[in-house]
This record gives structure tokens, C-alpha cells and sequence, in this order.
């Protein structure tokens, strides 16, 4: 049962990539490297893209509860299904907020100085059914208030996490 978290992400990647059979299916991106907010923050662009991802995800998997409870192998399956909801919940009330911030980083080619992000510990466990915590950077807020106020959700959705710091360089190294 070597990584769980890792096999069931790849499992819900190949369900939601499974749909696009051809390039007319959806539109050309643009490459990570062409976009606004990469050209104004490398960082910022790589935290707004794991947002996405980690939100679509949990959302993902939550959504297919009812479809992986009848696995039920083991008690580890189960905690992780009950996080994802709870994790989907939290992206869901946050990303109103968290794009905001992004768009206005992208319109406006500036970073504010004011921007606070917290993280969040999601469960995972080892071949010996250890478990393992995976921090996610999550955010960006453009005030403490509004920061503090995700990571007091978090915490009564039993959601580990660490304090609301402020942006200072590389949020990936906080």
C-alpha cells in the first residue's frame, strides 16, 4: 500500500485526462512559461497552478465517494475519502478569494506586498501503513484577516495546518 494518496491522484489524472481523445476536444493552452503570471512571478504562477490542481482533485476524489467506499481495503482508504471532502470544501470557499489574488497579480503585473498564505498537511501513508503528511502551500490571501479566516476553517474541518505567514520570497520554501 506504498503511497495511497499518489495512486489514487494518478487514478482521478487518468479519469479527467481520459476525456480529451483529441486536440479539437479542448483548446490550446498556452505553455506555463508564455503566461501573465508567469512572466510576473515564477512562484505565483506555480502556487496558482497547484491550487487548481490539488483543489480538483480532492474535489475529484470526494465526488467519487460513494463509488470508492465500496473498496474499502483498508481503514487508510476511508480517512482519506473523509479529507478529501473536507479539503474539497475548504478550496471550494477559498477560490473566490485565492483567484482573485491571482488575477489581480496578472492584471496588474505586480505582486502586492501584502499577501499571506498558510499550509496544510494532507495524509498519505507508507508501505508499513505509517502515515506520511504532505504540506501544500494554500492560498494566496490579500489580507491577514481573510487567511486567518480559511485557516480557522481548516482547523474546525480537522484539517492540519500552520500559521498564516506573510509572502517573502519563495512560498514553496516557508
Amino acid at each position: 500500500m506504498k503511497l495511497l494518496r499518489i495512486i489514487i491522484f494518478t487514478l482521478a489524472a487518468l479519469s479527467i485526462l481520459g476525456g480529451c481523445n483529441s486536440k479539437k476536444d479542448a483548446p490550446e493552452k498556452p505553455k506555463l512559461s508564455e503566461t501573465k503570471l508567469y512572466k510576473v512571478d515564477k512562484n505565483i504562477a506555480t502556487a496558482k497552478i497547484l491550487f487548481d490542481i490539488q483543489a480538483k482533485t480532492s474535489c475529484f476524489m470526494a465526488s467519487r465517494k460513494d463509488k470508492l467506499s465500496s473498496l474499502k481495503a483498508n481503514s487508510h482508504l476511508e480517512k482519506i475519502l473523509a479529507e478529501d471532502i473536507a479539503v474539497c470544501s475548504l478550496y471550494k470557499a477559498a477560490e473566490p478569494h485565492v483567484t482573485g489574488v491571482f488575477q489581480r497579480i496578472e492584471e496588474s503585473g505586480v505582486v502586492s506586498a501584502e499577501l499571506y498564505f498558510f499550509k496544510i498537511f494532507l495524509s498519505s501513508y507508507d508501505e508499513k501503513e505509517n502515515p506520511i503528511f504532505n504540506d501544500e502551500l494554500f492560498g494566496l490571501f490579500d489580507s491577514k484577516e481573510v487567511c486567518e479566516k480559511f485557516r480557522k476553517i481548516a482547523l474546525e474541518s480537522d484539517i492540519p495546518n500552520k500559521s498564516c505567514k506573510k509572502l517573502s520570497g519563495n512560498p514553496f520554501l516557508e
